[in-house]
């Protein structure tokens, strides 16, 4: 009896996939038919996923129960992500029949009629071969926590810093990110590697690669691999250079401000009732009372930090609230120490708990 042209997988394993893969599908697309994702079927048990937007391409192993070795076809991701969103738990067939395909579960089938044809899909790209840096260290958290730094602007003058810097040195991993106004964030691990290269990550990259395992980067002049046990990212490399972000901070700067975490992030949301546009909060250091104005509606609030230790000659500090929140939360460490040496230089965060980690606070000057 003839083997039916058939695979089956279940919803719940498949929207792990999708939701992976769907990181390189655009909704919008320059070119329409990668609105489709690639579905290959390798063996009777394993079958393989892809999607891209051009730029970006991921592609997902997956374990099938498929009643023909080889197979693929091209399926609307947009369709089947609502069909396996309808069908939680449930366990989906999906049968070849001619030019069309039907998904069934055990109570509803859904018939595409016509599937785009393979040989047009964009070709997938391929992993470079030859730089392959393979002793990495666990980057994972560090990279996610770039994010909270990075440029959000879509028309930025630094086109590279909508992305995060990794910087692989042969004595050391850098990685850092900055919204080039206010912040900047750093973080190096030493480690023996045999490569140097900076390379720059997309927001969605590093999205993608939440959740992976023991990854290793390989890179060519045109393209970035990032290979995992079941997942493969491969995009464009950016032409763009980051900015030399190390040359803004002061290295003569020790840390000389010492206070309670808790107690400046309480104090930071009081001074966020006031809707002055810049946000801007003063910090008199001697005192240790933190001052927000919003002269439009006449608000005025006084903060007083009962946990300020400070050494320096500086009288006054004034920044951005919402940006000191946004450095004190990025990290997970509870011991920061600020370098505060001149009202209108580099304000530095360091921490005892990870020697590593270097970040900076422009000041608000006049």
């Amino acid at each position: 009896m003839a083997k039916k042209k058939q695979f089956k997988i279940q919803a719940a394993d498949l929207k792990k996939v999708m939701d992976k893969v769907g990181l390189a599908v655009s909704s919008n697309p320059a070119i329409p038919i990668t609105k489709n994702i690639l579905v290959q079927i390798t063996s009777t048990t394993t079958g393989y996923i892809t999607g891209t937007d051009l730029e970006m391409q991921i592609g997902h192993d997956i374990a099938v129960d498929s009643e023909i070795e080889e197979a693929e076809c091209l399926i609307p991701f947009e369709l089947l992500n609502k069909i396996i969103a309808l069908n939680k738990g449930a366990l989906m067939t999906f049968v070849f029949e001619g030019k069309g395909l039907s998904i069934r579960t055990e109570t509803d089938d859904y018939k595409i009629n016509v599937l785009e044809k393979v040989q047009d899909f964009i070709k997938p790209m391929e992993s470079p071969k030859e730089n392959i840096e393979k002793t990495l260290p666990d980057l994972t958290d560090d990279l996610k926590r770039a994010l909270k730094t990075v440029n959000r602007d879509q028309s930025p003058a630094q086109p590279a810093t909508l992305r995060v810097l990794l910087d692989i040195k042969k004595d050391g991993v850098t990685i850092a990110s900055t919204d080039t106004h206010y912040e900047v964030f750093s973080i190096t691990k030493p480690v023996k590697l045999k490569s140097e290269v900076e390379l720059l990550l997309p927001i969605k990259v590093i999205k993608a690669i939440d959740g992976l395992e023991d990854f290793t980067v390989s890179w060519d002049d045109k393209k970035v691999a990032i290979n995992a046990a079941e997942v493969t990212i491969i995009f464009t490399r950016p032409e763009e250079k980051f900015v030399n972000f190390r040359a803004i901070f002061p290295p003569e700067f020790t840390a000389n401000l010492k206070f309670d975490k808790k107690e400046m992030l309480l104090a930071m949301e009081k001074c966020a009732l006031s809707k002055d546009r810049f946000k801007e909060a003063a910090l008199d250091l001697k005192t240790g009372i933190i001052t927000a104005n919003d002269i439009g509606s006449g608000i005025k609030i006084n903060v007083q930090m009962n946990s300020i230790d400070y050494s320096g000659n500086v009288s006054e500090i004034h920044f951005n609230a919402d940006k000191m929140s946004n450095l004190l939360n990025q990290v997970p460490y509870n011991n920061i120490t600020l370098a505060v040496h001149q009202k209108d230089r580099p304000i530095l965060f360091r921490s005892e708990e990870e020697a590593g980690y270097l970040a900076l606070l422009m000041p608000i000057s006049y």
